[in-house]
Formats: C-alpha cells, structure tokens, sequence
C-alpha cells in the first residue's frame, strides 16, 4: 500500500511538472520578441511594389523609434488623386513588422538585417516565385511627404491655440492655420454652437514642421475639412 501510495505521489508530482513545463513553454514562445528594437527600425524604406491596376505603387514607409509610422502610396499610371497617407502604430514579434490600423495596402513585412522589409501576404508568407518586387529597402535622410497629409485626430480650439491629438500615433501637437482655414474652422466651430476648448474630432490636411527655436513639431494645417461632433479617435 505504501509502495502504491509513493508511486501515486510520483506519477502526480510528474504530471504536474509536466504541465508546468509546458505552460512555460507556452509561455516563452508567446513572448518571443523582435530582436530589432524600435531605435533600430526607425527611418525610411522605400520601393515600388506591384499594383494590380496601376503602373506601380510607389510605397515609402516612415517608421519611428516610438512604434509610430506614416505610410505614403502613390499609385502611379492613374489619373485623378493618386497620393495616400495612413498613419498608426507598428509593432514588431519575431522579426515580423505589423502595421496596425493599415486599411489599404500590405499589413506585414518579415524584417531582414534590419535594412529590408519583405512584403507577406495574406496568409504571412514570404511572396516568391515571382520577378515582382515585393522588398522595401532603407533609404538615407528624413520623411519629406509630396503632398499635405489628411490627418484625423481629437481637436481642442480656442481662439488663442489649438492642439490635435492624432489618431492612430495617440500623440498630441500644438496646430497652427493658414487665414483661409482659420476662418473655415472658426465658422464652423460656432455654427455648431460647439464650446471653447471642447475636444472635438477634425480632418484637416497639412504638414508636421518644426518651427524656430522648437523642440517638437507642429501641425500647420492648410486645409480645414470638418468637424465630426460625438465621434472620437479609436486610437
């Protein structure tokens, strides 16, 4: 009976471990990180990738070191508007860069050496046995858009200041206007009875800048578009 009784204890004890080994197995590869961190990755990387109905999509892809991006896609061969923006957060797990918040266009890349970005599909594989290029390469220098960017995020106005938290980055900036889109928020602002300092969701396009003697950029906006009472950012 004792005999029996240690076994037992042994056959528990062993199942157990088991268990154990196994949730922690689980549980390191659930943790599996990038090996590249986001002072790494940050710059640009750039190329033209295939475009089903255009000549090619010129694709520049502006990561920074706090996990944001800006995606520029100018789709080229067409006619009519053909420069895009997307702006988020990326993150990076076991060498596979994800853009979040990306609703046109590739969502993940396989990072190699730090210097390539390997566009996947739907399916997160490596797209071969093709001659298409599907590899953005890093580029030299700073992001310089060709364009003003749509931008969405959380305005507060008054008639002194105003600041944007944007969507997507979370991130907060102080926003100057050009007279022309000053007076169109302004108008629009009373027309909606809306209150001094009231956060309010906004699209506008412009462009980030760093003016004289700052530390941070601001936006300057050229183009006020609308506000959008009662919607927020889903960050």
């Amino acid at each position: 009976m004792l005999f029996l009784a240690i076994a037992s204890l042994f056959a528990a004890t062993s199942c157990t471990n088991n268990t154990n080994k196994n949730a922690e197995k689980k549980d390191s590869v659930a943790k599996i990180v990038s090996p590249f961190t986001g002072k790494q990755l940050d710059g640009l990387f750039a190329d033209t990738l295939p475009c089903a109905d255009c000549a090619g999509i010129i694709t520049v892809l502006d990561l920074n070191a706090d996990s944001t991006f800006t995606l520029e896609q100018e789709y080229t061969g067409v006619k009519g508007e053909h420069i895009f923006y997307q702006l988020g957060k990326w993150s990076a797990v076991d060498s596979i860069l994800t853009l979040n918040e990306i609703t046109e266009g590739p969502r993940q890349y396989k990072i190699i050496n730090g210097d390539q970005l390997s566009t996947l599909d739907n399916e997160g594989a490596i797209i071969t046995g093709t001659k298409l290029n599907y590899v953005l390469h890093r580029q030299p220098g700073k992001f310089a858009p060709k364009k003003d960017i749509a931008l969405r995020g959380m305005l507060t106005y008054t008639p002194d200041s105003a600041h944007i938290k944007v969507c997507g980055w979370a991130k907060e900036y102080a926003v100057t206007f050009t007279p022309g889109a000053a007076a169109a928020l302004k108008t629009t602002f009373q027309g909606l009875k809306l209150k001094t300092g009231e956060r309010v969701l906004a699209e506008m396009e412009g462009k980030f800048i760093l003016q004289p003697g700052a530390t941070k950029e601001s936006f300057s906006v050229e183009k006020f578009v609308k506000l959008l009472p009662g919607e927020k950012c889903k960050y």
